[in-house]
């Protein structure tokens, strides 16, 4: 519910919202584009406002305020957690946080460094149990990543042969 509060939203448009996409992923998380090609994408696709929800990361929302001046976008930051409870797993989406929010990037550290503690032992598992073990440049790369996740290990075990693709190998 809208409680009348100021929400955190950047924009240098001054029109009618009519397209909307709250839910985009970057290379800071599982996304394939880079933050300024997201822009020049949802420019093109004609978004009126969007927010970036990178798993466990805000930042490309920081990268995002700082190039959204030389648009028409509207931008407001978010984020998805990946989150698990006694029922069952499930995404958390959060919406037009101040980024410089101590709890919410605290957060977003705290998941990060669970995510690349659960990346390494699902690596170890499917080398106890596939034999499979990337090469030193590949766990690197993977590692480097600022969220490495269950995509960019499907994507290694399609590139070995072990699935036929990277929806077959989640």
């Amino acid at each position: 519910m809208y409680t009348g509060k100021t929400r955190e939203i950047y924009t240098t448009a001054n029109r009618p919202i009519k397209s909307v996409d709250l839910h985009l992923h970057s290379v800071h998380s599982d996304g394939t584009d880079t933050v300024p090609a997201l822009l020049d994408a949802a420019e093109h696709a004609g978004i009126d406002l969007f927010s970036l929800t990178d798993h466990d990361n805000i930042d490309g929302c920081s990268e995002i305020a700082q190039l959204i001046g030389s648009t028409q976008l509207t931008f407001t930051p978010g984020i998805e957690f990946s989150c698990r409870d006694s029922v069952g797993r499930c995404h958390i989406l959060g919406y037009a946080f101040s980024l410089g929010s101590s709890p919410v990037a605290d957060c977003a550290n705290e998941r990060r460094q669970l995510r690349r503690s659960k990346t390494l032992s699902r690596l170890r598992y499917i080398k106890d149990n596939l034999g499979f073990e990337p090469t030193e440049e590949e766990f690197s790369a993977l590692m480097s990543l600022p969220c490495p996740g269950k995509p960019h290990i499907a994507r290694l075990l399609a590139d070995h042969g072990y699935a036929d693709s990277i929806a077959d190998a989640i």
